[in-house]
């Protein structure tokens, strides 16, 4: 399973795949104060950790830095997996 993440303006989206195929799509309002929005964000997680018995990776795009610090750290806690960001884990473009 891979966990894919876009961090954008309006909305954090959400998509789970199970290999080529996207399994589950949920989002998230990114105009939550911080503290509100890892608690959705972490309630969400433990749904797919229950759910799919989730062992994988997780992949996050970002252009609102001051969420990145708090969906690593809620990704890492609920769901223990590696994540990487693109732009800062991922190096791009990629060749």
């Amino acid at each position: 399973m891979m966990l894919a993440i876009d961090i954008g303006n309006t909305t954090v989206s959400v998509a789970v795949f199970k290999g080529k195929k996207i399994v589950r799509v949920d989002s998230l309002e990114t105009r939550r104060t911080v503290p509100v929005l890892r608690a959705a964000f972490e309630k969400l997680l433990k749904g797919y950790a229950k759910r799919f018995a989730f062992e994988g990776k997780a992949l996050v795009c970002s252009v609102v830095p001051r969420l990145n610090p708090a969906v690593r750290a809620s990704i890492k806690k609920v769901l223990g997996c590696p994540v990487f960001f693109v732009g800062e884990d991922v190096v791009v473009p990629m060749k």
